[in-house]
């Protein structure tokens, strides 16, 4: 997964995020259970190659989600919007899309990002 191995590299070259979560950016379901917070975890949602009538010129849009969780709702936030500033500057973002979320059980505050860019 070419596009999953992109988005940990530019997330962890970003000074701001990193800065943040250092090296804590994981694939979803690759999350160590105690991880220490904030941290970031992204999966592909879907990939769809972009294709004519007679050709497919190997460029392909994909939707990508990235989560962003910290334990209060500023850091989130912040955290999310430094992600989304590193991630306009490394892909060819069409679209962004976010929303906030808390799970109880965990004490996290999360932004989930969707991403739409091309390859």
């Amino acid at each position: 997964m070419k596009e999953g191995k992109d988005i940990y590299s530019v997330l962890a070259a970003d000074g701001s995020v990193s800065a943040l979560v250092g090296t804590r950016i994981h694939p979803v379901g690759a999350v160590p259970q105690n991880v220490t917070k904030p941290y970031i975890s992204y999966e592909r949602i879907v990939g769809i190659p972009q294709v004519t009538l007679t050709d497919w010129g190997g460029t392909k849009r994909i939707l990508e989600q990235i989560n962003c969780y910290a334990t209060d709702r500023p850091g989130a936030d912040d955290l999310a919007d430094k992600a989304m500033t590193a991630l306009f500057n490394g892909f060819k973002v069409s679209e962004f899309s976010y929303d906030g979320t808390y799970d109880e059980d965990t004490e996290l505050y999360g932004v989930s990002i969707d991403m739409t860019f091309y390859t």
